[in-house]
């Protein structure tokens, strides 16, 4: 789809990166290991559940790989019925057990969260952030070593119609979870369902 070819696997990452060399033609394809990827959605509001429903209806991931952590819970209580998705009022609970973790607070919120998850962080995970205004060195500054990616999507994503930019930190050139996944790969795979 989009010209990215998306194989499920059950042989090792070893054996699927010597396919990749073997095949030249299949250069861009993104291997899911054995391991599914779990998304965490630190903060649910509209733009995060436009996301979580993109994501979904894509098919590349299921709903039950899908977490996320709301203020209240009357909030997450609404957002586990409506998008299908486990909910914490916990967000140490979900960036635990999220392997890419969005931070979808509002900007003045994000220093905060950041400091709070900190301690649940490391390089084998990847921090995505689509907060309006607030830099990837400031968020380096608070995560030390972890990868992180900038999505900046517009308002159009709200009806699955728009666009994103995104930018990578220092560190997310590559990270180790499902294999070798790049921040183009992550960008193609976030724009799957926004025509």
């Amino acid at each position: 789809e989009n010209g990215k070819t998306v194989m499920r696997s059950v042989m090792t990452q070893e054996e699927a990166e010597e396919l990749i060399n073997e095949i030249p033609s299949l250069d861009n394809v993104w291997i899911v290991s054995e391991k599914e990827l779990k998304f965490g959605f630190i903060g649910c509001g509209q733009m995060a559940s436009a996301i979580i429903k993109g994501l979904i209806s894509s098919k590349f991931i299921k709903a039950e790989n899908i977490i996320g952590s709301a203020i209240s819970k009357e909030h997450a209580d609404l957002k586990e019925k409506t998008l299908g998705i486990k909910m914490f009022v916990d967000n140490i609970e979900t960036a635990k057990q999220a392997d890419v973790i969005f931070i979808c607070v509002k900007p003045s919120q994000v220093r905060d969260v950041l400091f709070e998850i900190n301690g649940t962080l490391s390089k084998e995970k990847l921090v995505v952030s689509i907060a309006a205004g607030v830099k990837i060195d400031v968020i380096e500054d608070i995560i030390h070593g972890v990868p992180v990616i900038r999505v900046m999507p517009n308002a159009g994503l709200l009806l699955s119609e728009g666009m994103c930019g995104v930018t990578k930190g220092t560190s997310a050139d590559t990270f180790g979870i499902g294999g070798k996944v790049t921040r183009e790969q992550l960008a193609q795979f976030l724009m799957n369902y926004a025509k």
